[in-house]
């Protein structure tokens, strides 16, 4: 038979948030990489002499890949940490009707 153990809620919670977590670190981490790419496309065209201006947009482009990868990963991440939040929400419902209910 089961029975009730406001453990596991609170573990299925941090589970959530590691998800989360993890989500917009991957999601972050995706996109950078895309940014390095898309910067490498100037040095293409770039002569021999520039690399450093190369060098440069690949930063940038890694860089302002990052951020939107970052923004977007938290905007993906938020319904698990929602989820999260509505269970611990749960569980302190019963927590308090417990112990109004013992009076």
């Amino acid at each position: 038979m089961v029975e009730y153990d406001p453990n596991v809620i609170k573990k299925y919670a941090e589970e959530l948030y590691a998800i989360a977590n993890k989500l917009i670190k991957q999601t972050a981490r995706k996109y950078s990489f895309i940014g390095g790419i898309i910067g490498t496309l100037p040095a293409i065209w770039i002569e021999e002499g520039d690399k450093y201006l190369a060098i440069i947009s690949v930063i940038i482009f890694a860089y302002f890949g990052y951020k939107m990868g970052k923004e977007v990963g938290e905007k993906e991440a938020f319904k698990y940490k929602l989820d999260a939040q509505v269970s611990l929400c749960q569980l302190k419902i019963e927590e308090n009707t417990r112990k109004n209910t013992n009076l």
